[in-house]
């Protein structure tokens, strides 16, 4: 049961992950798809409407350019997947994995850094704390300049780590 635990934990990462990649991806190529079609289909023009008549509308060349990769956009999707990632470990598997192996807690450096880089996220306007710049050490790489950098490349880098953290567990508490 211990395995089948970890290899849930794993699949449900990977999904967090394939998921943040399909919004990164969206955001990514919605300009480019607007932009090469005609003068007559612009992102300026593009609306979201939903069956509430709510409507999202790209207002220009400054919103339009925080849909890019270092947008404000591509950061609250990576921002999310960050929470999520931390979210599925704390809520669906800590506790299971550790009355499957007969402990009280299982303790992660890599999920407490990650959680001191979620509370960066929601409690500090997406900031490093003082908490997390002090732990940092597997996350270190995304501190630049006393602001976190969230692109694809460090979202990959952290689902990577996430993975080996994973298979590291596995291996400690799975015998």
């Amino acid at each position: 049961m211990c395995k089948e635990l970890f290899d849930k934990l794993r699949a449900d990462t990977a999904e967090l992950y394939k998921s943040y990649r399909l919004n990164h991806f969206s955001l990514f190529y919605i300009h480019k798809y607007y932009v090469e079609k005609s003068n007559e289909h612009t992102l300026e023009n593009f609306v979201i409407e939903d069956k509430i008549n709510e409507s999202v509308r790209f207002d220009g060349e400054n919103m339009i350019k925080e849909t890019f990769d270092n947008g404000k956009y591509q950061f609250l999707v990576s921002s999310s997947a960050i929470v999520n990632f931390y979210q599925i470990w704390e809520d669906k598997y800590r506790k299971k994995i550790s009355k499957e192996v007969n402990i009280d807690v299982i303790n992660s450096e890599v999920y407490y850094e990650l959680n001191k880089l979620r509370q960066s996220i929601i409690h500090n306007s997406h900031r490093p704390t003082p908490e997390f710049k002090k732990v940092a050490s597997n996350f270190k790489f995304i501190l630049i300049d006393d602001k976190l950098e969230l692109t694809v490349e460090e979202i990959h880098k952290i689902y990577k780590i996430l993975l080996q953290e994973i298979d590291d567990l596995e291996k400690k508490y799975c015998r």
